[in-house]
Parts: C-alpha cells; structure tokens; sequence
C-alpha cells in the first residue's frame, strides 16, 4: 500500500490550509464526494494526494478526504505492511481537522462518512484482525477512541431523535393509501438490518437494494437496482406532490447516490426510511438534517 504521505512538509502545509482557505466546498471536494460515496476508496486517495500537492486546489476538504479514504482503503486488509507510524499519520490529520475550530462545520457535513469509518474499524477490533500485531491494535483501538469522541461531542447536528420519529408515524386510515401504507409497514419490519455495500437481501442492504426488495416484496414491482437508474426511470414529482409510498434522491452535483422511502403523508414534513450505511436500516427527518437537506435532488413515483 502507498504511504500517506511522501513528505514531513505535506504535514506542516495543512495547518497553513486550514487559516488561508475556507471550508467551503468546491469543485474537487465534491468529485471526491461522489467518488467516497461510491466506494472507490484507492482512486479518492490518489487524486486527493495529487491536489494536495497542487496550490489550486488544496484545502481542509481535500485533506479530509485525502486521510480517510486512505484509512477506509486499507482498513480492508488491516493495513497489512504499513508501520505504525504510516498507519498514525492519516489519524493525526484527520483529528487535527476535527478537533480544529472550525471543525463543527466538518462534522455536521461528514457525519455519516466518519461515522462509516469508526463503525467498519470498530467490528474490525472486535474481529481481531489486529491480533498479530499488538502495537498496531493498540494504535487503532486508541484512535478509534479519540475520533468517535470527537464526532460524538461535537458533530451533533439538528436531526430529531430517531426514536421521536419512529413514534411520531402512525399509518394513514386514508383507503386511498393503503397499498402505500401496507409498503412502509414492510419496510418497517426490515429496520436495523445493517448496512452491506451491494446487499439485496435481509443479510444486509444497501440503499437501492433496500428499496429495490421493498418494491419487489410489498408490492410486486421491479425497480432498477442502481439508485441512479431508480432516478432516471422513474416519474418524476414535486416537492408539494411527494408522499408516503415515493421515492426521494440524494446526491451531490447532478450525481444521484442515495435513495430513500418517503413515510409521510403529503404536505407534511419530510420523513424517509431508508438505509443508512452507518446505522443500517432506519428512519431520518429530511428538512431537519443537515446531511440530507442540502444533498436532496428531488423525488420520483412507481
């Protein structure tokens, strides 16, 4: 595996980043974005690093992504002939940006992602994939500690409480919703099956599998199975128009990458239920998130 970093200097530069460009997101970060989202762990890394290195482009964003996509890599082979201080560097940077002043503004935009991280990292430990290499283990179990503290104390966001919502819906007695209602009921008794990238099956979802097995299964239609394909083909509605029973889409510059399941009635408050690639199976208010809201594309029917 690469090294993180080719230079000592690279190091030192970010905290020059860090005061001289902003947080916002611009072109690069956002084709990083997708990229992360889709999983491409290695090609996130390599054009991360290159920019890094580029006065044009380099900010806190590139080297976020930069630290944890080469973390997610080779978190698949347990960071196999990597020291530990290889290893150490990404961690240090990835604390550095989170824990810096401006880091609240990071973590409620990354949650998720960091959330992914810990969570993958966490059923590592418990897996013992570190067990051969004790100076590692306690590397990463010490780190594992300190960045899901840190996303825990400070990257709180506006979201209600998932148990508040999952109260808050009561099925609609409307007849003309009863096939709507009868798909949510569904795909309620699918909640907290977890997260598995490419899962079709209660084994474990992803988001377009999720949604493709609760139309197939409730309701005896057959989706497309990529959520950018569910988008496409689907019949395309309004904001004021979407209700229980429709889909909603997610993503970043025109690029779909998250589906989800409307659960509320028309006009109200938008609430999905969807799968979460940090909490599996579940419930989130849209308008309310500050993950979700600012990556809504729009909505579609089948």
């Amino acid at each position: 595996m690469v090294k993180f970093f080719q230079t000592k200097a690279i190091f030192a530069v970010l905290f020059v980043f860090l005061f001289h460009f902003g947080w916002t997101q611009n072109p690069k970060a956002d084709q990083l974005e997708q990229l992360y989202d889709q999983g491409h762990y290695g090609m996130v890394w390599r054009k991360a690093n290159r920019w890094s290195q580029d006065a044009r482009f380099a900010s806190p964003l590139i080297e976020y992504y930069k630290s944890l996509a080469w973390l997610q890599r080779g978190l698949k082979s347990a960071y196999k002939n990597q020291t530990v201080q290889a290893v150490e560097e990404p961690f240090k940077v990835l604390l550095s940006l989170l824990g810096s002043s401006q880091g609240q503004s990071l973590l409620v935009a990354h949650r998720e992602e960091v959330l992914v991280y810990t969570n993958r990292l966490k059923a590592a430990l418990e897996d013992g994939v570190f067990s051969g290499n004790s100076a590692l283990k306690s590397l990463v179990e010490s780190y594992h500690t300190k960045v899901l503290s840190l996303v825990q104390s400070n990257g709180k966001t506006s979201d209600k409480s998932q148990e508040g919502l999952k109260k808050s819906w009561t099925p609609s007695k409307d007849p003309a919703l009863t096939s709507h209602v009868n798909l949510i009921s569904f795909a309620f008794t699918l909640e907290n099956i977890p997260y598995q990238y490419g899962g079709t099956t209660p084994d474990g979802f992803d988001c377009s599998g999720f949604t493709s097995y609760v139309f197939l299964k409730a309701s005896n239609k057959k989706l497309p199975r990529r959520s950018i394909d569910q988008f496409n083909q689907s019949t395309r509605i309004e904001r004021a128009e979407a209700q229980i029973g429709d889909l909603v889409f997610f993503g970043t510059e025109g690029v779909v990458s998250h589906v989800g399941i409307l659960i509320n009635e028309r006009g109200k408050p938008l609430q999905m239920i969807h799968s979460s690639s940090s909490r599996g199976i579940t419930t989130d208010w849209i308008e309310d998130s500050d993950y979700f809201r600012p990556r809504l594309m729009g909505f579609g029917r089948y």
